[in-house]
């Protein structure tokens, strides 16, 4: 009952904020070491005569947890909410996602990451740093979402449609700057609905000094939710294509 009333809140959502529009279609299916990789195309269109700005990272996937709503989002507070949601359903039941401090990585892997993920640091930082200066931001924290959402919003303009593709990895989803692993476990030889869902709160455009929210005065600022359409795909670990 409860999975049903999140699934119905979703869609009034989207209903609501039909403006822009979010579709998705299965174009292809990949062989990786930890089991396929779905390549997923991505069409968001806007469908007003106005112009519009929406942030939403385009190359990242985070897993869905139960009671995860828009409307429970009332604060912008966590980089990863930038990146769109996979919704699976199995015989009309909403899955969950879960999570893991690592993956399965041998020692020498793990070591050879630490040390990449050193250097990434350092170059972060140097980064960071060179933005605040740029944009007089004084506050480390407010700089790191102001770099992060600066870098990510999208601008529509009134009728256009944009397309991308993005890989959907069961065994291992590329959540932004996440601290934890999003998987999903799923059974072998089972048919799925897939869909994906993405959160605007307004409360992200706090994170915009005035200088940034006055070159996107010409835009409306997106909030609200989108909800893709459902596709099928098939999950077999064991076999997929050459």
């Amino acid at each position: 009952m409860q999975k049903t009333y999140i699934l119905l809140a979703i869609l009034l959502g989207c209903l609501l904020h039909s403006q822009i529009k979010m579709k998705i279609n299965l174009i292809g299916l990949e062989k990786t070491s930890n089991g396929p990789s779905y390549k997923i195309q991505v069409n968001l269109k806007n469908t007003t005569d106005d112009f519009f700005a929406i942030p939403v990272v385009l190359t990242k996937l985070k897993g869905y947890f139960e009671g995860d709503r828009c409307v429970d989002n009332l604060n912008f507070t966590e980089i990863k909410n930038l990146d769109v949601t996979v919704v699976l359903k199995s015989s009309g039941n909403i899955m969950e996602a879960y999570i893991s401090p690592f993956p399965q990585y041998s020692m020498e892997d793990l070591l050879a990451m630490q040390k990449e993920n050193k250097i990434a640091n350092s170059i972060k930082q140097n980064n960071l740093r060179r933005w605040m200066c740029e944009h007089n931001i004084s506050d480390i924290k407010f700089a790191e979402m102001n770099k992060t959402l600066s870098e990510n919003i999208v601008l529509l303009n009134p009728k256009e449609e944009i397309s991308w593709s993005i890989f959907f990895r069961p065994s291992s989803l590329d959540c932004l700057d996440c601290d934890l692993y999003f998987f999903y476990m799923l059974k072998e030889d089972s048919d799925l609905d897939f869909a994906l869902l993405h959160c605007v709160d307004d409360s992200i455009y706090t994170y915009l000094t005035e200088d940034q929210k006055s070159k996107l005065s010409g835009y409306k600022l997106y909030s609200g939710e989108l909800l893709s359409n459902e596709i099928k795909i098939h999950y077999n670990s064991m076999t997929v294509p050459d």
